[in-house]
């Protein structure tokens, strides 16, 4: 990800904690971030192709706030695509998708968007009695001209507090990451930490 050094990847706005330590002490990856990036990217890859790898990847740019669309096809409406592993469907798209596929409907002033998670697992029983089909499920989003306006100067203004923290060394000028991004959690138990974890002590977390 080629970023100059007054620029965010909208990515890392999602995480902001995690990209504060990422920029001030390098990249690490885990193995299982590994396992689970190759096959996101397997099925990406899948999609784009399918609706024309042309319009894939298509960079945007706002005010020093970059982003990376999965899809931008010539009907003009953004769309991200996912993957989970979640054992049942909810009615909504988890927030940060929602946080991802408007920043980018924002940034190009897009009033339409869409969300693709394809489901790994959902319907899986523990016991494994009952088999687990893919399920591909899509969600429109909308934003009027004014949430999209709102929208782009807060991505400006955490931008701003993020290059601003790791220039200052400080880390609680963000705010912290999901609590999901901490610890990956399976049945109650903690199976991995964020490789940032023992560096941030995120507090009021353990």
């Amino acid at each position: 990800r080629e970023l100059s050094p007054t620029e965010v990847h909208v990515s890392e706005l999602m995480a902001p904690r995690k990209a504060y330590w990422t920029r001030l002490l390098g990249e690490r990856v885990t193995d299982d971030m590994i396992g689970l990036f190759a096959t996101g990217e397997a099925f990406h890859l899948m999609f784009q192709r399918a609706a024309g790898i042309e319009y894939a990847e298509r960079k945007v740019r706002h005010c020093g706030v970059v982003g990376t669309q999965d899809l931008l096809p010539p009907d003009g409406e953004s769309t991200e695509i996912k993957t989970s592993r979640k054992w049942s469907i909810p009615a909504d798209p988890e927030p940060r998708y929602i946080d991802q596929i408007t920043a980018y409907m924002s940034m190009e002033d897009i009033p339409v968007g869409h969300i693709l998670v394809l489901f790994f697992t959902a319907g899986r029983k523990f016991d494994g009695t009952k088999p687990t089909p893919l399920n591909l499920v899509s969600w429109q989003v909308e934003l009027d001209a004014e949430e999209r306006k709102e929208i782009r100067a807060q991505l400006v203004v955490e931008k701003d507090r993020l290059l601003n923290a790791v220039k200052a060394k400080q880390p609680r000028q963000v705010d912290l990451c999901p609590e999901w991004q901490c610890a990956n959690i399976y049945q109650g138990e903690v199976q991995s930490l964020c490789p940032y974890y023992e560096d941030c002590k995120p507090e009021g977390r353990s």
